[in-house]
């Protein structure tokens, strides 16, 4: 029983200080460096709807959809129909967001930076969500829906 005892703590031990991450989420780095302004810049579906194959983005060319990230850790939504001057809900366009080395969190969607080789700089971040379309109908089905920001100043 002693045995087990120690080889449990120190599988604990060992398995806490391992960390995926280099930066831990809300660490004062990782709010700093990725405070500032993201933009919308595209949006669309996948062409499978288990959130693979190619991005199909859609025909808009303009989204004015902002998120103003703080470095202290709160976030303000701008543009669309829920948060546009004058409509602005406040319970869905204020909030918290987190980070690490790999995504940016804000409320309960995960934003991972792109890895496409051609940003060097981790300012696009990209998230994706299966999303079911005509729900209780007959013709109920479900897409992938993904959008991408991309850091403005």
């Amino acid at each position: 029983m002693k045995n087990f005892l120690i080889v449990s703590l120190c599988i604990i031990i060992i398995f806490s200080g391992c960390s995926k991450d280099s930066t831990s989420p809300n660490d004062s780095a990782c709010l700093a460096e990725n405070a500032g302004t993201w933009e919308l810049t595209e949006m669309g579906e996948l062409s499978n709807s288990d959130c693979t194959g190619i991005r199909i983005p859609s025909s808009q060319d303009s989204y004015d959809i902002f998120q103003i990230l703080s470095d202290d850790g709160t976030f303000r939504s701008v543009g669309g129909i829920s948060c546009s001057e004058g409509n602005a809900d406040d319970d869905w366009c204020n909030g918290t967001w987190s980070c690490n080395s790999n995504s940016i969190r804000i409320f309960f969607t995960e934003y991972y930076f792109d890895d496409n080789g051609d940003n060097d700089d981790n300012m696009v971040i990209t998230a994706t969500y299966q999303v079911t379309q005509m729900y209780g109908t007959p013709d109920e089905y479900t897409e992938c829906q993904y959008s991408t920001y991309t850091k403005v100043q």
